[in-house]
């Protein structure tokens, strides 16, 4: 016994595993330092994450000791049971400021558009692992798409805007890495810019569009559509150098900075930790996703490698689109 968890802790990779404590120990800070001011309603989450860390790293180990592969063999489970949860949200999940995509459970709430990521990679690296050689054949760009686009329409329809760039922008860059031709891509390209442009003229309201091109002059709206990018770049501005140190910062600690436990958490670490505490933090992500990418490298089998560059491309999605709306570089999209 005490021999296999030796090879256990042997085979790990211990870099890893410290780059993303210290990376969970930056969420836990910027918690932290929101949870001194008393007025702060979600003052209960540093303590919340802190277990979640806890029970996060457990799984860590327990899942290491399962073999990966049974995600390819039921991947089809998984995305049935994320279709049916995306349709209870719509149909009986309660609305939150305006969004309905949340379900309780246990006396918890989770976002089943977070599982649709993770099934959406799944599936795709099930699928690319397979059909790769012939990628080229339009009958499976039509399938992965016609799929992802199912899940992404769910997602929106909440509306969550944000997840569903992420989901659909996830099958964009899959294919970018397959063995599609250039011309094919570029084909695809084209179509979904002709597709964003019929969303835009016919499915989205007007305060949507307004929410996505407040970005460009958010100074004509200060008190509408562009307070909330304008208070995210004061956030990160005023952090300077080093920082106003934790629980020091005016914008997060005086509720001017909307959404900061989520939406807006880079701003409260650029706010407190200052410009060095940002290029730390995007020094971290930027070790974890070449560990990861080294991995899919050393992985002997094609669904193992799609499946850790579908994670590379999903978490990095997320980090480049939260940064990138916290400095005013994209819309707000929730």
């Amino acid at each position: 016994m005490w021999t296999n968890i030796f090879v256990w802790l042997k085979k790990l990779d211990w870099l890893l595993l410290l780059n993303i404590l210290f990376l969970v120990l930056f969420s836990i800070s910027a918690l932290y330092s929101l949870n001194m001011q008393q007025s702060f309603a979600g003052a209960d989450l540093f303590l919340r994450q802190f277990l979640f860390t806890v029970v996060g790293f457990a799984l860590v180990f327990l899942l290491s000791f399962f073999d990966y592969h049974w995600l390819k063999n039921y991947y089809k489970i998984i995305l049935l049971v994320t279709f049916v949860l995306l349709l209870a949200v719509l149909f009986f999940a309660e609305p939150i400021r305006g969004m309905t995509g949340w379900l309780e459970f246990g006396g918890q709430t989770f976002q089943p558009s977070e599982l649709a990521k993770i099934a959406i990679v799944v599936f795709l690296a099930k699928y690319f692992s397979e059909k790769d050689n012939s990628i080229d054949n339009w009958k499976h760009v039509l399938i992965t798409g016609s799929i992802v686009l199912i899940f992404t329409a769910l997602v929106a329809k909440q509306p969550d805007f944000g997840s569903a760039i992420i989901i659909f922008m996830t099958w964009l860059i899959f294919l970018f890495f397959t063995r599609i031709s250039r011309k094919q891509f570029f084909i695809v390209l084209i179509g979904v810019l002709v597709l964003a442009a019929v969303l835009w003229t016919f499915v989205l309201q007007d305060y949507q569009q307004a929410r996505l091109i407040s970005f460009i002059q958010p100074e004509k709206d200060l008190l509408g559509q562009g307070y909330n990018v304008q208070q995210s770049i004061i956030a990160v501005g005023s952090g300077q150098v080093l920082g106003r140190g934790l629980g020091l910062g005016p914008q997060s600690q005086l509720n001017f900075l909307p959404e900061q436990y989520s939406d807006f958490i880079f701003s409260v670490i650029a706010e407190s930790l200052g410009l060095w505490g940002c290029w730390l933090l995007l020094a971290l992500y930027l070790i974890l996703f070449s560990r990861l990418l080294l991995m899919a490298k050393k992985l002997g089998d094609a669904f193992g490698a799609w499946l850790v560059i579908g994670f590379v491309i999903y978490l990095s999605l997320q980090v480049v689109i939260n940064i990138a709306m916290a400095i005013g570089f994209a819309p707000v999209t929730g």
